[in-house]
């Protein structure tokens, strides 16, 4: 078992956005993602969707042949936090053991918890909404869609990707598709029909 490295435990820099998202292309975030981070570490990196639904995250899991998708209302769940840890959860459960890279759909103040949130910070005054209100008299509701699709051989990494009724096709950098059948518009009606 790993021993938990030394670190900066609970200790963290309050995040400040960089750029907008439409000031980063592909080529830039790649950039960003120098894996593995330093030890004893966790990177976060705030990635924030354009306000059309569907807004989508894919990881290809190129030597498996599939790739990993989730689809998300950005009014809803605005930005996408890459965590980029090397050790650097030193808290339960992960003690300081945890390699990895994790994609997660957030509404918040990047990770920094509830109290800087809800307090006014860099993204509240930029118009990104980092809470919701919730009310006893009305449920809160956050749809939500994950998928996995087989990727045809030397897919690589996602581009973009293709809505048509019915189905979302994600086109690789060198142009080969990998098509999955969705019914995206759950992501705004609650329904499947």
């Amino acid at each position: 078992m790993p021993r938990p490295l030394p670190g900066p435990c609970h200790q963290q820099a309050i995040p400040q956005p960089v750029a907008r998202a439409a000031d980063l292309g592909p080529a830039a975030l790649w950039g960003l993602l120098k894996l593995p981070g330093a030890a004893g570490f966790t990177d976060i990196l705030g990635v924030f969707s354009e306000p059309v639904s569907p807004a989508w995250t894919a990881a290809t899991y190129v030597k498996e042949g599939f790739l990993w998708f989730s689809l998300k209302d950005p009014s809803v769940l605005p930005m996408t936090l890459m965590w980029m840890a090397n050790c650097g959860r030193h808290d339960s459960p992960w003690n300081g053991r945890e390699r990895c890279l994790g994609l997660e759909d957030v509404r918040a103040f990047f990770a920094t918890g509830l109290g800087p949130s809800v307090r006014p910070n860099s993204l509240s005054r930029m118009g990104i909404p980092t809470t919701i209100k919730l009310s006893p008299g009305r449920p809160t509701t956050i749809n939500y869609i994950q998928g996995v699709v087989k990727t045809p051989p030397s897919f690589g990494r996602v581009r973009t990707a293709r809505f048509t009724r019915g189905s979302v096709t994600f086109i690789s950098e060198s142009g080969k598709t990998a098509t999955s059948p969705v019914r995206y518009e759950f992501l705004t009606t609650g329904r499947f029909d």
